[in-house]
């Protein structure tokens, strides 16, 4: 049986046929709602994004700034943060249970 080269960019083989790398940093990507939204590329840019709404989130009763603002960073968090997408994983499964009851006891 022939090895492959993980490396090895010709023709053919794998990830490199397509031309990308398999170790190479995928565009980040957030489904919210049914909508996908980009999201920067550093870990450090997003964090910063993040913590920044929360943080400007809390003067929400201001003009412009909103505490819609406060989830949304928890949301953008939670790509990076294990307590934030466990957070989001509850309320994600909550959301889903409580629409599935309403939906059974309308019939």
């Amino acid at each position: 049986m022939a090895k492959t080269d993980p490396n090895d960019m010709s023709e053919g083989s794998g990830a490199g046929a397509r031309g990308d790398l398999p170790n190479a940093a995928k565009p980040v990507r957030l489904r919210f709602l049914g909508r996908e939204v980009a999201l920067p590329r550093s870990r450090l840019a997003r964090t910063a994004l993040g913590i920044g709404l929360m943080l400007l989130g809390t003067l929400g009763f201001l003009p412009v700034l909103g505490f819609w603002m406060i989830p949304l960073g928890a949301l953008i968090l939670s790509y990076d943060f294990a307590a934030f997408r466990r957070l989001r994983r509850r309320i994600v499964l909550w959301w889903g249970q409580r629409r599935s009851q309403r939906a059974r006891n309308r019939d």
